[in-house]
């Protein structure tokens, strides 16, 4: 007999919501595990969501899993997953669930590892975003991949902005996930060392941590550059309509002075 999923959701984020909603509805959701950190308007909306839906919330420990693997315990978790969760795994949280602990991480695993994927693949004007479900490894985002999806970008996306349509889109990719497993398609895929751009093997690519307001400026000036193409765009298709309909009034009133000509004779 197979044994019923149970899904602890390790996230410190309003966005992970989408992901508890999808876990309700298919009725896998133990609990949420909450990151190790000050209140920030964020973090307690989601407190406040998950008390007023009655989820059980447990709370991360940087300097011991002993408590927290009493409660997973306790509550019938058998299986994790991290999303937009800062904290590092331990092996000993890992083990508890026999290695089933997967992680959701925007980039097309090996590239951009790291805390900031969407910012620099956004900076280096990438025109597509990969979620990918991989396992959680010791060796943080590292772990064997189940299955992605791939997320257009639009030209005025930022960081902020494109994290919205990645909550979005995490309940297809757990589907997806889902399906696949059921039917026994699953093909988990170890990481390669190395990524091909244009058929040659390049070093891969670390998303480093940037701080906010730096963030925003280097988004902001990118986004900045794109609006005044767009715009000199915009103004040149209007002086070449202009040019186009006075070339047409020119015309329509050299045709009318012809036919009036006509008619006098």
């Amino acid at each position: 007999m197979t044994m019923e999923v149970k899904y602890a959701l390790f996230s410190g984020s309003c966005l992970c919501l989408s992901a508890v909603q999808y876990l309700l509805q298919r009725g896998q959701l133990s609990c949420v595990v909450l990151i190790e950190a000050e209140p920030n308007p964020d973090l307690v909306q989601l407190q406040h969501f998950l008390q007023h839906h009655q989820i059980p919330m447990l709370q991360y420990k940087t300097e011991s899993d002993d408590s927290l693997i009493a409660d997973l315990d306790r509550l019938g978790a058998n299986s994790g997953i991290a999303y937009l969760f800062k904290h590092k795994l331990r092996a000993k949280l890992i083990n508890f669930f026999a290695g089933d602990v997967l992680n959701i991480h925007p980039s097309a695993l090996p590239d951009y590892r790291g805390p900031m994927p969407v910012f620099w693949q956004l900076k280096n004007g990438a025109d597509t975003v990969r979620l990918t479900l991989h396992k959680v490894a010791e060796q943080l985002d590292t772990g064997d991949i189940a299955t992605h999806i791939d997320l257009p970008v639009h030209p005025f996306d930022t960081s902020q902005c494109f994290h919205q349509k990645i909550a979005q889109a995490v309940p297809a990719l757990l589907e997806q996930f889902a399906q696949q497993q059921a039917a026994g398609t699953l093909n988990w895929q170890k990481q390669s060392e190395h990524i091909e751009i244009d058929g040659e093997q390049c070093e891969l690519r670390y998303a480093k941590h940037v701080q906010i307001g730096r963030a925003h400026v280097e988004l902001q000036s990118h986004s900045d550059i794109v609006c005044r193409l767009l715009l000199e765009k915009k103004k040149t298709h209007k002086k070449n309509k202009k040019i186009k309909d006075k070339k047409n009034n020119i015309t329509n009133n050299t045709q009318s002075s012809t036919t009036d000509h006509n008619r006098i004779q």
